[in-house]
């Protein structure tokens, strides 16, 4: 018997390939690594994508452009992305004979549909339908070896979620910008570069309205009564902000020399619950306040400490 496992990096397949076996060997298929080992008479092969194998494109367009989106090999579509023929020539050719497939690529959206590509495009024969799923969280021995004893069914719905987010991204990617630029060129007679996207555009427009309300706003003064104690307690005024200069003025001027009286002392307890994990959004957010570090930086950190095992998923 005969099992491919399709990882979604080349250290995660070495990490799935050591937990599962002591005797897990290192080979080679062209430039590309693979692992693999034989126990109680099967053979297993782990694989690896390297992300994306696989790209949509227009079915039946030349510049590319349309509705009709079908799933081609990253190399024929994308700029530098050369590397991932071997990759692909990798996963076909050692996959051929293979009796059983297991995806175990990381448990999210994206992961899921990089494996699915994988098993449907590059291993054929129905691969995908009769694939199992590790489900993990981190690159540990005990994490992966719990994962392979424990396989579930590929989710449908995680498959189309990320089906969906692609076309999304390429019609926006794709179309709209064609179209921004052509717009553009038919008025100005200049071809310039322009590019719209599923979450840019959005979040331009956000921007914009946002530096629209700063750029309108009008401040107004406004003042603050403190009262400090000798015990070095600071009481607010019960209006906290004042607007009228001259009630603030004479509340304040009432206050002089005037004793503080306690009406009443209220103790609270409260539970304190320890911080949830950070997903990926909050790392970079905490990352960039505390220590400068731009978002590629935190995402590349946190990928490298998941993939060394040293931490959980980080998206």
């Amino acid at each position: 018997m005969h099992e491919v496992i399709i990882s979604e990096k080349p250290k995660s397949a070495e990490k799935i390939a050591k937990a599962l076996s002591s005797k897990a060997k290192k080979k080679k298929h062209g430039k590309i690594n693979y692992w693999e080992f034989e126990e109680n008479g099967k053979r297993t092969t782990v694989l690896s994508a390297v992300g994306h194998l696989y790209s949509l494109t227009s079915a039946s367009s030349r510049d590319r452009l349309g509705f009709d989106l079908t799933w081609v090999p990253a190399y024929e579509v994308e700029r530098n992305s050369g590397y991932v023929r071997d990759y692909v020539y990798a996963i076909k050719q050692l996959s051929k004979d293979a009796d059983k497939f297991v995806h175990a690529c990381d448990y999210d959206v994206e992961g899921t549909l990089i494996g699915y590509n994988a098993l449907k495009y590059a291993c054929g024969n129905n691969a995908e339908a009769k694939a199992s799923r590790m489900k993990f969280s981190t690159l540990t021995k005990k994490d992966i070896v719990d994962a392979y004893d424990h396989m579930i069914d590929i989710d449908p719905h995680q498959v189309d979620s990320g089906i969906a987010r692609h076309m999304l991204d390429y019609y926006f990617g794709m179309n709209i910008s064609s179209a921004l630029m052509d717009a553009v060129k038919s008025t100005s007679y200049r071809r310039i570069s322009l590019s719209a996207g599923r979450v840019q555009t959005p979040t331009l427009s956000i921007l914009v309205d946002r530096e629209k309300e700063i750029q309108s706003f009008i401040p107004e003064p406004d003042w603050q009564i403190k009262a400090k104690s000798d015990f070095d307690i600071i009481a607010n005024h019960v209006e906290d902000k004042i607007f009228d200069e001259e009630r603030a003025k004479r509340i304040f001027k009432e206050c002089q020399g005037a004793d503080a009286t306690v009406t009443g002392v209220k103790i609270n307890e409260t539970v304190r619950k320890p911080p949830i994990p950070f997903n990926l959004g909050g790392l970079q957010s905490d990352a960039h306040s505390v220590f400068g570090f731009s978002p590629k930086r935190t995402q590349v950190a946190a990928q490298n400490l998941y993939v060394g095992g040293y931490t959980s998923y980080p998206r």
